[in-house]
């Protein structure tokens, strides 16, 4: 996002609800209606992710003046350890995740 700016920042105390978030997301121009279909998440979720604080809602201006809706997770990766493991190191860290319909996604690949 060079030479782009961030112009809003959107939490659930601005939108209280899902509906709310969708009324944002159609109002910067973006289509939800194939959302929550096959893997996508539905704007439930996302509002849900916003709620749980789990990820953010960023409106940003870009170079050609267009605003573009950005949704912001942070990502922490961590590796756990005993202090004897840890001399030898050896760790424990998560490499797969496994969504609520049981698919599985792979970490740090």
């Amino acid at each position: 996002y060079n030479s782009s700016s961030c112009e809003e920042v959107f939490t659930c105390r601005e939108l209280p609800t899902p509906q709310e978030l969708e009324r944002l997301l159609h109002r910067e121009g973006v289509d939800t209606t194939e959302w929550g279909k096959g893997p996508t998440k539905d704007v439930k979720k996302l509002w849900k992710e916003l709620k749980n604080e789990e990820s953010g809602l960023q409106v940003w201006r870009m170079p050609e003046g267009t605003r573009q809706v950005v949704r912001v997770a942070h990502v922490l990766h961590a590796k756990v350890s005993s202090e004897k493991n840890y001399a030898r190191n050896i760790f424990l860290f998560n490499t797969w995740q496994q969504n609520s319909n049981g698919q599985k996604k792979n970490r740090c690949s």
